[in-house]
């Protein structure tokens, strides 16, 4: 995800990586409760989002999560993700 982003980041840099987020309860706010959760217990973090997903890419920029680099094709199936990391 790094090279196809092209960031300028080393991936060696970032140690954890935040992952799926899912909420069994449908409760306005609560994905980005749990986000913020996770991204306070490291300073150097990274995150791929999916390019569509609009309500989670604004979670992302909130919480402080810079977007780096350029949109790329998942290797997981047939869309495009953001690369986000967070390095404070």
């Amino acid at each position: 995800m790094f090279s196809n982003s092209k960031t300028r980041y080393n991936p060696n840099e970032f140690k954890y990586e935040l992952g799926w987020i899912v909420s069994l309860k449908p409760r306005k706010g609560i994905g980005k409760s749990i986000t913020k959760a996770l991204s306070e217990l490291t300073p150097k973090m990274y995150s791929t989002v999916r390019t569509k997903n609009i309500a989670m890419n604004k979670i992302m920029d909130s919480l402080g999560f810079e977007k780096t680099g350029t949109e790329y094709k998942s290797e997981r199936g047939d869309y495009c993700n953001f690369l986000y990391v967070k390095t404070k």
